[in-house]
């Protein structure tokens, strides 16, 4: 009978054990909330981002059509001036035509705006307005979806101002049209200069859409970072109030056994381990209460021989006690084994038990039962505990109070590309001082003195020294004295949420489809180029130009076909620009360059040659080769204005002048171009 040390489990009372063996309930319940939050961030993530494409996705599409419309606009007022100029019909022709996108754009944005929207309608004007098909019902989506959103509806307004001033447009351009039957030059002269006006008064019109989109696409980067943000901590939060319940049940059974290693003697004594005196016929003729309570009996029932420990033996646990007893009568006592007994209510209590033979004895015999009922329970637990630990998807680490790992699940391993025997004993990076900067490291450690826990993102190097961006959570747990015993880790890779943060910087800020800064960066630019130039007293040049003959490559080899010149005309220029130059897209085929700190105002000019040398190349797209031209305008910062509204209007004037003198050149602005 020397393995008493097994015994120690039936120490607790009945009452105890039946507390005990509710625990399950909680812990299932805990497996079940895990399950559920992973389902629940698995559906979450994939909403955010199906809603964050189709959302990114109608901003470019009104982007893309506001060029559209922009470009109709200026090409109209260059064909009215034509007109005014030449008298050829075929120019007032063109005038009209230019504005059919215009007001395709109108017809399809009123649809929408009525109750409920039209959306064929819609879909018909927007296809008028030069919209490329598969952006159109992006276009109609968004629109509805964020009618009533703050920023969609200045845009409205905007758009409304807009198309309040195309009509004026319009109306102008019926108004030269009778000039010229009447040969009324004075009125002629007189909308010609309302046409300026007009033209200076849609250009602000343009840049205020594109401003107020790019606004809108700043909220929606802030609002989605903030949910996936709270997403994250939430669900982080759970995973580390569910680890430490388990690291907390784990110290809390450690020290019950080294507890109950010491008492063990008076245990004994105490009569908290089940002892009987039994015969081979099964007879029983004492027993301690222990062993009663284990089995459900009263004394008087033992007493009255109702008790037979072979009737208290389930069926398939029959060929156990017969190798037992083969070894009692071998060796005098048998290695205490486990099985089960059945209690006089019927269920079946597990137990681990031992006997020997009396000395002298060869049918009876002393033997001691113990309860494993708690010890059962426990171990589904921590199966259902390590469960949880290895399934989560977030590498998790639990350490000593000396920070060396102690346990780590299968997600930490595979993205390290480390075993766990590689991994037991070792230090994790972000609690090691050489591997972090002495400031961060001391952040953490404040952090966790103060509060308990340290939250935040980093960039974890992983095997092949390649890094991914990571949110990790410590917490420390604390022992009943109230001293660190241990460290928990989760790591959450968050590199798509990086990612996507980043690819809404640069919706925000750049063409999609080029690369190139978009109006609103331009904008900003410029800004401070202005503030740099006057500050240093230096020259700033904007070369202005789109391209020529682009129009009919769209229109005979398709939309794909002239993105691709357009990317390639990007790649050109990024390669011609010095660092501290700014190339943009304001939409369509416009480009614009911000040149600053010029020492003459030459160096434009000769810079000029050089974009339209490059851009004359061959341009050969699948099977075709495409050429193209293009004229360059250019505006100087002071003497062409000080601000940037003035200096960008002047190289568009400019543009337009060297289209004017035969194109695939590049012209100075000079006032007298306003004439």
């Amino acid at each position: 009978m020397t393995p008493f040390v097994w015994h120690m489990t039936d120490t607790k009372t009945r009452f105890e054990l039946a507390k005990d063996k509710a625990v399950g309930s909680p812990i299932r319940r805990k497996v079940l909330i895990i399950v559920s939050i992973f389902i629940m961030s698995s559906i979450m993530l994939i909403s955010l981002g199906y809603a964050q494409s189709e959302t990114l996705n109608g901003v470019r599409a009104f982007v893309r059509g506001e060029g559209l419309w922009a470009k109709a606009q200026k090409d109209a007022v260059l064909h009215l001036e034509r007109y005014a100029r030449s008298r050829n019909l075929s120019d007032y022709e063109k005038f009209k035509q230019a504005l059919s996108i215009n007001l395709g754009d109108k017809d399809g944005r009123l649809a929408l705006l009525e109750t409920p929207p039209n959306k064929e309608r819609s879909r018909i004007g927007f296809l008028a307005g030069g919209n490329h098909p598969n952006d159109v019902d992006s276009m109609i989506d968004f629109f509805i979806r964020f009618e009533d959103f703050y920023y969609l509806k200045q845009a409205n307004a905007i758009w409304d101002d807009g198309d309040r001033k195309i009509n004026e447009l319009i109306l102008s351009g019926q108004n030269i049209h009778q000039c010229i039957i009447a040969s009324d030059n004075a009125c002629l002269k007189k909308n010609l200069e309302e046409i300026k006006v007009l033209s200076l008064e849609l250009h602000k019109i343009g840049t205020d859409f594109s401003l107020i989109l790019s606004e809108g696409a700043h909220w929606i980067k802030s609002t989605l970072f903030t949910i996936s943000l709270v997403f994250i901590g939430l669900l982080s939060f759970s995973i580390f109030l569910i680890t430490r319940h388990i690291v907390l049940a784990l110290n809390k059974t450690e020290q019950e056994l080294m507890d109950s290693e010491n008492r063990f003697l008076s245990l004994y004594q105490a009569n908290v381990i089940g002892i009987m005196d039994w015969h081979m016929d099964g007879r029983i003729y004492t027993a301690n209460d222990a062993y009663l309570n284990i089995i459900g009996y009263s004394r008087e029932e033992l007493e009255a021989g109702k008790i037979n420990w072979r009737t208290l033996t389930p069926d398939e646990y029959k060929s156990t006690d017969q190798k037992a007893t083969a070894e009692l009568l071998k060796n005098g006592m048998c290695t205490p084994f486990e099985k089960e007994i059945i209690h006089k209510q019927g269920h079946f209590i597990p137990v681990y038990l031992g006997a020997t033979l009396l000395n002298g004895e060869t049918d009876k015999g002393i033997c001691f039962v113990v309860d494993q009922s708690l010890q059962k329970s426990n171990e589904t637990k921590l199966k259902l505990s390590a469960t949880v630990f290895e399934t989560s998807n977030d590498g998790m680490i639990i350490t000593d109070k000396f920070k060396h790992i102690i346990a780590v699940n299968n997600a930490y391993c595979k993205k390290t590309g480390l075993s766990k025997q590689q991994l037991l004993g070792t230090i994790p990076p972000i609690l090691a001082l050489n591997s972090m900067t002495e400031g961060f490291h001391q952040n953490i450690s404040r952090s966790l003195h103060d509060t308990g826990h340290w939250q935040g993102d980093v960039l974890d190097t992983i095997s092949n020294e390649q890094t991914i961006s990571a949110y990790v959570k410590i917490n420390i747990v604390k022992d009943k004295h109230n001293k660190i015993s241990h460290f928990v880790i989760s790591i959450t890779d968050i590199s798509e949420r990086k990612a996507a943060e980043e690819q809404l910087k640069k919706l925000a800020h750049y063409d999609y489809l080029t690369g190139l800064a978009n109006r609103s960066l331009y904008h900003d630019r410029l800004t401070q180029a202005l503030i740099r130039a006057k500050r240093h007293n230096t020259l700033c040049a904007l070369l202005f130009f789109d391209l020529d003959k682009f129009k009919p490559i769209n229109d005979l080899y398709g939309h794909e076909t002239g993105d691709s010149v357009l990317k390639i005309v990007a790649s050109r220029l990024k390669k011609l620009v010095r660092d501290s130059d700014t190339v943009a897209r304001l939409g369509g085929d416009e480009f614009i360059i911000i040149m600053e700190d010029l020492q003459h105002s030459q160096h434009a000019g000769d810079f000029s040659k050089k974009i339209i040398h490059a851009l004359a190349q061959p341009y050969q797209v699948n099977e075709h080769i495409l050429e193209i031209s293009c004229s360059v305008g250019i505006s100087l910062y002071p003497q062409d204005g000080e601000d940037t509204l003035t200096l960008t209007r002047n190289a568009d004037i400019a543009m337009y002048a060297a289209k004017a003198s035969g194109r695939n050149q590049y012209y100075f602005y000079n006032p007298s171009l306003n004439q």
